[in-house]
């Protein structure tokens, strides 16, 4: 017997794979007696260790690139969607394949937030403190193949019909929601950075009470802002441009849904304030409270569609001129496609900067 015990941990550990078949074979046979327990037991409580393993690896990355589409729009692209989706789907097969571990998503969300963490910080170069300490997102928001948090995104409806409609996605959800009805606690951002709605905003403004600063980008400002707020672009955000808030009279953030208003009181905190007030929702929240907005009049289009327009036309006329001129022409078209490349990949656009700080783009100043 003592024999045979050393030949079962000889073949363990020198050919694992011939192991696993002769105990599969061990137990086909139902020769009880023959299984090398210790190992077989040892094996069984690390795949489910594995099991863990991976599904916190998933939702770390699941997660990060949550946090990156939220705290980072104008980063957002087709690659960072189709990421969201792939590992929804894996995490959404995980489950399937072993329902047990539905119980554990909470504690597994929790303990991959730290990689989730990382993961944003350092794909986004954004400060610590405008992200959240502890996972802003419930278990059902996380496998909802509808959900995307932050500023709405022209991504999402050019791919609605394939993110709206997924069956596992909402089967598995509905269960997880089933075995975890008590939603998990969500802590706050830095807590120096404060909210207000629109109505109080309206009350402030109408008072004369407050500093509004809209810090959208020019195209946008122009295009529609609230009444009173001076526009200083986070592009361009020197916080030393920014009036002193006081008690009487504090400074308010504005943007577009309130992530960028967030990040440039994050730049405020760090100058030195005490803290920062932004408005909840931005813009948005101040249209859906059907509040007045101001509009200038043949206002310039949007930075974006400029460039498309600007690149588009270089494109074409690259490609024209090569094909009927010269074929050295050509260079331009490559030349522009180049450089959009290197705008997705690096996230740095030197024709939307260009565009920027030309006359009819700029933004009023203080």
């Amino acid at each position: 017997m003592g024999s045979l015990s050393v030949d079962r941990k000889n073949l363990y550990e020198r050919d694992f794979y011939a192991w696993i078949q002769q105990q599969a074979q061990f137990l086909r046979d139902r020769a009880w007696e023959k299984l090398d327990l210790p190992n077989l037991i040892e094996e069984i409580e690390s795949l489910g260790r594995q099991q863990r393993q991976e599904l916190r690896n998933r939702l770390a990355v699941l997660v990060g690139h949550l946090l990156k589409w939220e705290y980072q729009p104008e980063g957002r692209s087709a690659s960072w969607l189709l990421t969201l989706q792939v590992q929804r789907q894996e995490v959404l097969e995980l489950l399937e394949e072993s329902p047990s571990l539905k119980p554990y998503l909470p504690e597994a969300i929790s303990k991959s937030y730290l990689g989730a963490l990382k993961l944003a910080l350092e794909e986004t170069k954004l400060p610590r403190k405008i992200f959240p300490k502890t996972c802003p997102y419930s278990s059902e928001q996380i496998l909802d193949s509808r959900f995307y948090p932050g500023e709405p995104s022209s991504l999402l409806e050019e791919n609605y019909d394939r993110i709206s409609d997924n069956p596992k996605s909402k089967e598995t959800t509905m269960t997880v929601t089933q075995q975890n009805s008590t939603p998990s606690a969500q802590q706050g951002r830095d807590p120096r950075i404060k909210e207000i709605d629109a109505l109080t905003l309206k009350q402030w403004l109408d008072q004369g009470r407050v500093q509004l600063i809209d810090v959208r980008e020019p195209g946008e400002y122009a295009d529609e802002r609230i009444p009173g707020a001076i526009n200083l672009p986070l592009s361009t955000f020197d916080p030393a441009k920014v009036p002193a808030s006081t008690p009487e009279k504090p400074v308010v953030l504005q943007c577009r849904m309130g992530s960028r208003s967030i990040r440039a009181g994050c730049q405020l905190l760090d100058h030195g304030w005490p803290e920062v007030i932004s408005l909840k929702g931005g813009i948005e929240a101040w249209k859906a409270a059907k509040l007045p907005v101001t509009r200038t009049q043949n206002a310039p289009i949007s930075i974006m569609r400029q460039v498309q327009i600007a690149a588009g036309s270089l494109v074409l006329t690259g490609t024209l001129l090569g094909a009927f001129v010269n074929p050295w022409w050509l260079l331009l078209s490559g030349f522009v496609g180049a450089g959009l490349v290197f705008a997705g990949i690096t996230n740095t656009c030197g024709m939307a900067l260009l565009l920027a700080r030309m006359p009819w783009n700029r933004g009023q100043s203080l």
